[in-house]
């Protein structure tokens, strides 16, 4: 079975401290995200505007390269064998080169109508033969009858190459196609884009970590502040509640008394006069039941402070055990214990309260064994901590009903006032505690009351 949680006795919804955590966490993301959205959307488009600045600046000095050769020139070298277009080329193969360290590019590549390489700058080419390096969107760009440039490309050595085909048309109109010449070049501005990554990538590091640190210190304090908001309308209501309880011990409780004494009484005489006594008798256990309703009011407007003392943990269970002794054998319970092996247990606590919660926990689970069954109190160390089990074999709940049980006025008695189980976490919690259960239906259900040991 999961172990259950129950809310802290202070916010009993939870909705107090979660909605102002979970919006300001939601609004955080939602900042961060479009922070880091504008910053990736800047530099994508910074990126995009340089690249196609650079396909425009390669047209150009396609243009210039073209500007060197004429038509005459490029159906004769069309017509040549490759051993002959090799010396034919030279000399527009030097003016080529020459732009290419001018202009601090890669390669150059010009084709003939065909397609076929007239010249190539890198050497890696045949003329006379068709280019065996063109691929994809490459090679229809080699041949397109309109200026082209090709976004930006990684090559297998990590690098970065930018090429354009310019289409050269016959001027005298004896070629139905063009001749083309394509330019190669790693665009330097992508160093510079580097850089920008990587100062965009820090300052959206930053922005987070700053974002994350300021939600953290909001978070921290708003905490805080809620807490402190929590405990004033807790000891505001508190306070409510102790004046409206003081008012109405004094205005039930004595009447109550003297209705218990005169039922009394009454029973009394009826007995002696030899008449029944089953209806009166019912007098004095309902006066009970509504004096104990009306202590666990009191209780819950208590909010009196704590009166730690040194208290042995396990005197103050067998205590409590023999005070349930008799309830326990009439519900038909079997009480067991493991405290023998145990021996003395001393904690700071208050011994009174302490010992309420431990009677609350009890009979409550004699209660859940309306059939009898079995009662098993137990203790375990830790390092730091004792934790205190008592647990039943009765029906069990749901988890839903699991939380609910530790709210104020929810209860499944039929003559139970919802208050019994509140007051124990309150008082666990004031001891710097916490209250867990594991239960589920028909499995029974086991309480943990973790405390703090007392410190060397």
């Amino acid at each position: 079975m999961p172990r259950i949680r129950p809310r802290p006795a202070a916010d009993p919804h939870g909705a107090g401290r979660r909605a102002p955590i979970v919006g300001t966490v939601v609004l955080g993301v939602l900042v961060a995200v479009a922070s880091g959205a504008g910053l990736w959307t800047i530099h994508e488009r910074s990126r995009a505007a340089l690249d196609h600045e650079m396909g425009e600046r390669l047209l150009l000095i396609a243009e210039e390269i073209a500007d060197a050769a004429t038509a005459e020139d490029v159906t004769r070298w069309s017509l040549l064998p490759p051993e002959d277009l090799q010396l034919d080329v030279l000399p527009f193969l030097l003016r080529v080169e020459g732009i290419v360290e001018r202009r601090s590019l890669n390669y150059v590549v010009v084709y003939d109508y065909e397609g076929d390489v007239l010249l190539d700058t890198s050497g890696l080419r045949m003329p006379g033969e068709q280019d065996l390096y063109l691929f994809g969107d490459e090679r229809e760009a080699s041949l397109s009858l309109e200026p082209v440039h090709l976004p930006t490309a990684a090559t297998p050595q990590g690098d970065y190459l930018k090429s354009a085909f310019l289409p050269v048309l016959d001027p005298f109109g004896l070629e139905p196609e063009a001749w083309h010449v394509a330019v190669h070049a790693a665009p330097d501005f992508f160093e510079t884009m580097r850089t920008m990554q990587g100062t965009l990538i820090a300052v959206g590091a930053a922005l987070f970590l700053l974002l994350g640190t300021a939600i953290t210190v909001y978070l921290f304090y708003a905490q805080r502040l809620a807490r402190a908001h929590t405990a004033l309308a807790r000891s505001e209501q508190l306070s409510a509640m102790g004046r409206m309880a003081a008012g109405i011990a004094h205005e039930i409780r004595n009447p109550l008394g003297i209705i218990k004494n005169t039922a009394q009484l009454l029973r009394e005489e009826m007995r002696d006069s030899g008449m029944e006594t089953d209806l009166v008798d019912y007098i004095p256990e309902e006066v009970d039941r509504l004096n104990e309703t009306l202590t666990g009011y009191l209780e819950f407007a208590k909010d009196a402070p704590l009166r730690l003392e040194p208290v042995d943990l396990v005197a103050l269970l067998r205590r409590t055990l023999k005070l349930v002794k008799r309830d326990a054998e009439g519900a038909g319970v079997d009480v067991r214990h493991d405290l023998d092996a145990v021996g003395e247990l001393v904690i700071d606590a208050d011994a009174r309260k302490l010992q309420q919660v431990v009677l609350n926990l009890v009979l409550n689970a004699v209660q859940a064994m309306p059939s009898g069954g079995t009662l098993t109190v137990g203790l375990d160390e830790g390092a730091d901590q004792v934790t205190l089990r008592v647990q039943d074999t009765g029906v069990g709940m749901d988890a839903a009903k699991a939380q609910q049980v530790f709210e104020p006025f929810f209860t499944s008695k039929e003559k139970g006032s919802g208050l019994g189980l509140h007051v124990v976490q309150r008082i666990v919690e004031d001891h710097g505690g916490r209250i867990e259960l594991e239960t589920g239906p028909g499995e029974g259900t086991v309480f943990f009351v973790v405390l703090r040991r007392r410190a060397e």
